[in-house]
């Protein structure tokens, strides 16, 4: 499985440059730029498949979920060992991952028992102190 998020930067009508961010069982997400064909290693969690990301609005920072029922917040102007990690179940794959796009205070997970989870991640005593709320069971 693997996550790819294509980003375009215009300048007077022509790309100036184009770059690719990918996430694979690996453990890696990449950022990859075309016209330099140079692939980079951003990020990397320990033993634990990257299943998808996100993006918030201000491009620096990342959602990443994984198979081992994890989020992970990266900010990437900062120290990658900055990189915060929530378990949000404990058995199963956090699937997908997406933030709200008209704000970045709030994200929907899924897992593979058909679930959703909704997070808030800027409350950071209930990330620490419990699981997140089961929105939908399908």
């Amino acid at each position: 499985m693997h996550t790819v998020y294509i980003l375009l930067h215009a300048h007077h009508l022509s790309l100036t440059r184009l770059q690719v961010y990918t996430s694979s069982y690996d453990c890696t997400i990449r950022q990859t730029f075309f016209n330099s064909g140079i692939s980079t290693k951003l990020f990397a969690l320990d033993n634990i498949p990257i299943s998808a990301f996100d993006f918030t609005k201000n491009g620096h920072e990342l959602w990443i979920s994984d198979t081992k029922g994890g989020v992970t917040h990266l900010d990437m102007r900062a120290d990658r060992h900055e990189a915060r990690r929530f378990q949000l179940s404990v058995k199963e794959k956090i699937g997908c991952v997406s933030l709200n796009p008209v704000d970045d205070w709030s994200l929907l997970a899924s897992c593979n028992d058909r679930s959703l989870k909704y997070v808030l991640p800027l409350c950071a005593f209930w990330l620490s102190h419990g699981s997140a709320d089961v929105l939908m069971h399908v």
